[in-house]
C-alpha cells in the first residue's frame, strides 16, 4: 500500500471531502502489519488520525467523510465507531466484481466535485492504482 498526502496550498476552501476504501485499508493492515486477529482498531485509528491531521496541520474541516466496504463481511462491526466519528459508511455488497467499492467511491467523489463547490480539497485513502484516473480528474 502506497500512501501519499497532498493538499493543494491554493485550495480556496477550508473544507475537505475524504473518501476511504475501508475494506482495502482493513485487509492491507491485516495482511501486512497487524496481528492477523483483527486490525479493526488500527483502521479506525487511521481514520481518526487523518481527520485530526487535516484539521490541525492543514486547517481543513472534513465536511464529507465516506468509508466504503462490504461491512457485513468485516469482523468487529466498524460501522458504529465510524458513525460516531462522523463518517458516512457506504455498504458495498461483495460480489464477483472486486472493484464494486472502487466504482462507488469514484462516482461519489465526482458527484461531490460537481455538486459541492464549497469543497476545496479531496482526500482518497485507498491502496491500489485503481483510483489514478479519478485523482487526475480531481486535480484539474
Amino acid at each position: 500500500m502506497t500512501t501519499s498526502f497532498a493538499v493543494s496550498p491554493a485550495a480556496a476552501s477550508p473544507y475537505a471531502a475524504v473518501f476511504i476504501d475501508f475494506e482495502n485499508v482493513y485487509y492491507f493492515l491485516k495482511n501486512h502489519y497487524i496481528d492477523p486477529q483483527d486490525p479493526h482498531d488500527y483502521a479506525l485509528d487511521l481514520v481518526r488520525a487523518l481527520r485530526d491531521t487535516l484539521k490541525r496541520e492543514q486547517g481543513l474541516d472534513s465536511l464529507v467523510l465516506y468509508a466504503y466496504a462490504d461491512f457485513d463481511k468485516l469482523p468487529s462491526g466498524p460501522q458504529g465507531p465510524l458513525y460516531l466519528m462522523g463518517v458516512d459508511t457506504r455498504n458495498v455488497l461483495g460480489t464477483d466484481h472486486k472493484n464494486a467499492a472502487d466504482m462507488q467511491l469514484c462516482i461519489d467523489a465526482l458527484e461531490v466535485l460537481y455538486t459541492r463547490p464549497d469543497i476545496g480539497t479531496f482526500v482518497l485513502v485507498a491502496g491500489d492504482r485503481d483510483y489514478i484516473p479519478v485523482l487526475q480528474h480531481l486535480r484539474r
